[in-house]
C-alpha cells in the first residue's frame, strides 16, 4: 500500500535498484545486450497486443507503453543525497503525482531486473528473436512476469485516474526542474506524457483490461506450460 510519509526512503531505494542493476550490468559487459532484449520487448509487446496497436482510439497508448516501459534509457542520477533532497522537497506535489512516481519507479525496478536475468541467458548467444523467446521460456521468471504485470496494471489505472484532475499536469510541471538537475527528468517526462496518452484516451476501461488480460495470457502461455512450442515469428 502506499505510503506518504515513506515515500522519500521508496523513492531513493527504487532509484538505488535502478541504479546498482545498471552498475552491475556494465561491469558484465551486458549494457548492449539489455539494448536489444529491449528492443525485442517493445516488438513482442506490440505482437502481444496487436488488438490494440491497431485500435485508433488505443494505438497511441499501446505505442506509449511499448516505447517506454518495454525500451527505456538508464536513469543518469547523481548523489543520493540530492536525490532525497528533491524527494523532500516534493512535499507540495500532491499525493496522486507522487504515487504516480513511486508506481513508475516500482515497474521500472521490475523491468530492469528482467531483462537483467534475460541478458545473462544471451550474453553468448546472437540476439534475434528466436534466441530472445527461448530465453524469456527457459527463464521461468513466471512470479516475477506476472508481478510485472500487476504492476503495469495498477500504473495504468491510476494513470487513468489523474489524467483529468485539476491542476494535476501544472503541479508536476513544478517538479520537473528538480529531476532534471539529478538526471531523473526522463522519470518525469514518462509520467508527464503518460497523463497526457490516459487523458486522451476514450475507451480506458477496454484498453486497461484487454491490455493486461493478453499479458497475462502471454506470459502464462511461454513460462506456465514447459511444453509450449517456440515462438519463431520475428515480430516485425
Amino acid at each position: 500500500m502506499f505510503q506518504l510519509q515513506s515515500y522519500t526512503k521508496q523513492v531513493v531505494r527504487h532509484i538505488h535498484g535502478i541504479q546498482t542493476m545498471q552498475q552491475i550490468a556494465e561491469k558484465a559487459r551486458l549494457s548492449e545486450t539489455i539494448k536489444g532484449i529491449q528492443n525485442w520487448q517493445k516488438l513482442r509487446f506490440l505482437d502481444t497486443q496487436q488488438v490494440l496497436f491497431q485500435d485508433r482510439a488505443c494505438n497511441s497508448a499501446t505505442v506509449f507503453i511499448a516505447s517506454h516501459v518495454f525500451q527505456f534509457d538508464p536513469f543518469d542520477c547523481s548523489d543520493p543525497k540530492i536525490i532525497e533532497s528533491y524527494s523532500k522537497a516534493s512535499k507540495f506535489i500532491s499525493r496522486e503525482i507522487k504515487k504516480a512516481i513511486l508506481l513508475t519507479l516500482e515497474l521500472k525496478c521490475l523491468s530492469v531486473e528482467l531483462d537483467f536475468e534475460l541478458a545473462k541467458q544471451l550474453h553468448s548467444q546472437p540476439l534475434d528473436p528466436i534466441n530472445c523467446t527461448n530465453a524469456y521460456i527457459q527463464s521461468q521468471a513466471l512470479v516475477m512476469r506476472q508481478k510485472q504485470a500487476e504492476a503495469l496494471h495498477e500504473l495504468c489505472v491510476h494513470l487513468h485516474a489523474i489524467s483529468h484532475a485539476r491542476g494535476t499536469k501544472w503541479l508536476l510541471s513544478m517538479y520537473r526542474k528538480p529531476a532534471e538537475n539529478i538526471g531523473l527528468g526522463q522519470l518525469h517526462s514518462f509520467v508527464d506524457a503518460g497523463l497526457k496518452v490516459f487523458s486522451d484516451l476514450p475507451k480506458s476501461d477496454f484498453f486497461i483490461k484487454t491490455l493486461i488480460k493478453n499479458e497475462h495470457d502471454f506470459v502464462h502461455k511461454m513460462l506456465a506450460n514447459p511444453l509450449t512450442p517456440q515462438l519463431n515469428r520475428s515480430y516485425e
